[in-house]
């Protein structure tokens, strides 16, 4: 008898210390330091790919709608566009592949590791302006949360937040018109 409670309380230990996985947050991925070089009079719409959604018994991802919504906010922030509309049309397309999101499965220290293949296309002519995978990857200690699955939405919206920021970097330095 003396194993089965300590086996449920065992259990009921790790159910407080891993918590629910919850998604990982726009607000947290955008990034406010990326102020372009150069800013374009064009238009740009956002099309994201290969994002998943958090389930609440898994590690936290990033999802379409939140990498979307979190590059939205840094490329108003920085101006690398003069407007990000919802739909066409526009003078650009940024298509963002989010082809590779590692994260450990447990652990204390945790490293996040994001590639996201993108291609800027200008809407006119179909043609391809820019294209780059960018490769990103942060280490979340294991004093910044109590809870693993909190490591590891910090860790994702780090390495989201740095990867929109190198991206932004480099289609500024485009100069486009």
């Amino acid at each position: 008898m003396s194993n089965r409670v300590s086996l449920l309380l065992l259990c009921c230990a790790c159910a407080l210390v891993s918590g629910c996985a919850t998604p990982s947050r726009p607000e947290a991925m955008a990034t406010t330091a990326a102020a372009a070089a150069h800013k374009s009079a064009g238009t740009v719409i956002l099309e994201v790919s290969g994002g998943r959604q958090t389930s609440s018994t898994y590690v936290p991802q990033i999802s379409n709608e939140d990498f979307t919504t979190a590059l939205r906010r840094s490329i108003e922030q920085g101006g690398a566009f003069a407007r990000v509309p919802a739909a066409l049309p526009a003078d650009y397309r940024l298509l963002a592949y989010i082809g590779r999101l590692d994260s450990p499965m447990m652990g204390m220290t945790v490293r996040v590791e994001l590639e996201v293949g993108y291609q800027l296309i200008e809407t006119a002519t179909n043609r391809k302006v820019w294209a780059r995978g960018i490769h990103t990857q942060y280490t979340v200690p294991s004093d910044k949360a109590y809870a693993f699955v909190d490591r590891v939405r910090i860790g994702n919206e780090a390495a989201a937040r740095m990867n929109i920021e190198q991206m932004l970097n480099e289609v500024s330095a485009l100069k486009l018109p």
